[in-house]
């Protein structure tokens, strides 16, 4: 990408600052492609040997323009083995649609974490270095044009930001992961949480228009 839809040029320096701080920084030479089984196999944390009765890897087209991370898999992906199938993912999946998404080709979909935490706690520090590899692996492979982040654990450990940021005011606004645009978003579980009887709450519809902006600089190819 040569420079973004405002005319600014990705700054390598901002990528850097932002890029993801558990311990060192990957380059594309070191990270192999995504290993479906190996990770299945996976036994680096403690969730290992928790509730998980599913290695819960990501899920959509390898050649996806978009590729979005959530935090961990919940109760419902756990059961099928697959990210964002209960209530909130059904929610998330009608946004995209709304947004204009094509969602069996637009958007690969994962998570920071693939085992599912005890009784749905957030995933905690360690449990993401050690999936770590893994994420890297997935954004490798699928080679995204934009990251979108679903809700404050994945947007903040993605970017490097510290306890402080709230996602209700970063989302909407272009961040950097090595250079990648990325767009954070609010997670569809608080979404959901907050949606009324009389059809979506004001911020889906403020969702919508952020899958809208990730999703024009996604296929909008005349800058790559």
């Amino acid at each position: 990408m040569s420079k973004h839809k405002d005319g600014s040029k990705p700054k390598k320096d901002m990528a850097h600052q932002l890029g993801l701080n558990l311990s060192g920084e990957s380059s594309p030479e070191n990270i192999p492609l995504f290993d479906a089984d190996a990770c299945r196999a996976c036994q680096a944390c403690g969730l290992a040997q928790g509730v998980r009765t599913k290695v819960v890897i990501g899920s959509g087209s390898y050649a996806a323009p978009m590729l979005l991370i959530g935090e961990a898999p919940g109760q419902e992906e756990d059961k099928f083995g697959k990210p964002f199938v209960g209530s909130s993912g059904v929610l998330l999946k009608g946004l995209m649609t709304k947004a204009g998404f094509d969602t069996r080709c637009d958007c690969f979909i994962t998570n920071m974490v693939k085992c599912r935490p005890p009784n749905n706690r957030n995933p905690r520090v360690e449990e993401i270095a050690a999936c770590r590899h893994w994420l890297e692996r997935e954004i490798y492979t699928v080679g995204p044009r934009v990251i979108l982040t679903a809700g404050a654990v994945s947007t903040g450990f993605l970017l490097g930001l510290g306890k402080g940021f709230k996602i209700t005011k970063l989302r909407g606004s272009w961040q950097f992961y090595k250079e990648i645009p990325v767009m954070p978003i609010l997670h569809p579980a608080y979404l959901l949480r907050n949606e009324t009887k009389n059809g979506l709450s004001p911020m889906s519809k403020l969702t919508i228009k952020d899958l809208e902006k990730a999703r024009k600089l996604a296929l909008d190819t005349t800058d790559h």
